[in-house]
């Protein structure tokens, strides 16, 4: 991860809000699920201190936010369930206890395998409050100017998941979404005084999940949280991605022969007879050994912001086909197995030969033998 100023851990606040009493309230927050990469994650901003406050992650199940005057025991329950494998619906059900005083809370959970996010917003959260969910996702805020907000938040989210984005940007540009809607109503045009990012795979450390950015009080700068937090995502996505531009730039292997400009958009199916829209044979490699291969089409103005999780693919045996302006210009496939460095039993054969007198005494040696 790349360390920014004003931006800390996810693993490093987790640890200080757990041992700080004081609940965390919080404005607009969106968790979601991705299915296909098993990727659980949340986003949050708020004119408080530290949102990060609100959210619990379960790696491999899903993510909780407890929001408005957010009970942190409501949050510890909400994720014990989501271990335990419960829906979003039956944990929001759960988590209205009187005794968590749900009517001061406002809930959000997604999880792997339900068939809809949930959300929950009690009696006597902050107006204007509103709340939206679907098919992995739930997006919910409270104090805010309008239900707009969270509208936003949520059209923008379904936008970029719609365009095959990886869950950690679908999440940014969610809150983005809901920072140019208005955000929190309490910091006007600067919209919120701190911000988070945080997305787990399956085995992450709870606390400890590969994407970790959280932007603190910025009441002092007047810089919109929500605006460096893209700043850190970005700066830390082109570290991780520094090299992969030049690996795709060698992975070029001349022009593939095209019988039909590919749109700039993602596709996956067999090779070298891809479909796309009722029509065959978009593109013919000439290459026999592709033959029952997976090849993943992309343009190079998303591939931009995907390459690791291309590259990941790639490394699990798909190929991936970058265009631009609909025209295939490079190739991405995972190296040989001698590349990566294991050892191709017979791989040297007909290299060598061995003399019949390969076990004779030398000459120069017969003295001492």
């Amino acid at each position: 991860m790349t360390r920014t100023r004003g931006c800390l851990s996810l693993v490093a606040l987790l640890g200080l809000v757990a041992a700080t009493p004081d609940p965390a309230s919080a404005t607009w927050s969106i968790v979601a699920v991705d299915p296909r990469t098993r990727e659980v994650g949340a986003a949050g901003a708020s004119c408080t201190p530290f949102v990060v406050g609100i959210v619990g992650l379960a790696p491999g199940r899903g993510a909780i936010v407890v929001q408005a005057m957010s009970n942190p025991l409501a949050r510890m329950r909400g994720v014990e369930m989501l271990n335990q494998g419960a829906t979003p619906a039956s944990i929001v059900r759960a988590l209205r206890d009187p005794e968590l005083d749900p009517e001061e809370q406002q809930y959000g959970v997604a999880a792997l395998g339900a068939d809809s996010g949930a959300a929950y917003t009690g009696a006597e959260v902050f107006a204007a409050s509103a709340a939206a969910h679907g098919p992995g996702v739930a997006v919910q805020g409270n104090t805010l100017p309008s239900a707009a907000v969270v509208h936003a938040a949520m059209a923008a989210y379904k936008a970029a998941a719609d365009s095959g984005l990886p869950l950690a940007e679908r999440l940014l540009r969610a809150l983005e979404a809901g920072s140019a809607a208005g955000g929190d109503r309490r910091c006007g045009r600067q919209a919120a005084h701190s911000a988070f990012l945080g997305v787990a795979r399956p085995g992450d450390e709870p606390r400890n999940p590969y994407v970790r950015l959280i932007i603190p009080d910025q009441s002092a700068t007047g810089a919109n949280p929500v605006h460096l937090l893209r700043r850190a995502y970005d700066r830390q996505r082109a570290q991780a991605g520094a090299d992969l531009h030049d690996v795709v730039r060698a992975a070029v292997e001349g022009e593939a022969q095209t019988t039909r400009a590919i749109p700039p958009t993602r596709l996956s199916t067999s090779c070298p007879s891809l479909v796309y829209e009722g029509t065959t044979r978009l593109l013919d490699w000439n290459q026999p050994q592709h033959r029952g291969c997976r090849v993943t089409i992309v343009d190079v103005s998303e591939a931009e912001t995907q390459l690791e999780k291309l590259i990941d693919e790639a490394g699990a045996g798909e190929e991936v086909v970058i265009t631009r302006d609909g025209t295939p210009v490079a190739r991405l496939v995972a190296p040989a197995a001698e590349i990566r460095g294991g050892r191709v039993p017979g791989s040297a054969k007909g290299m060598f030969t061995v003399p019949d007198d390969f076990d004779a005494p030398l000459e120069d040696f017969r003295d001492y033998m």
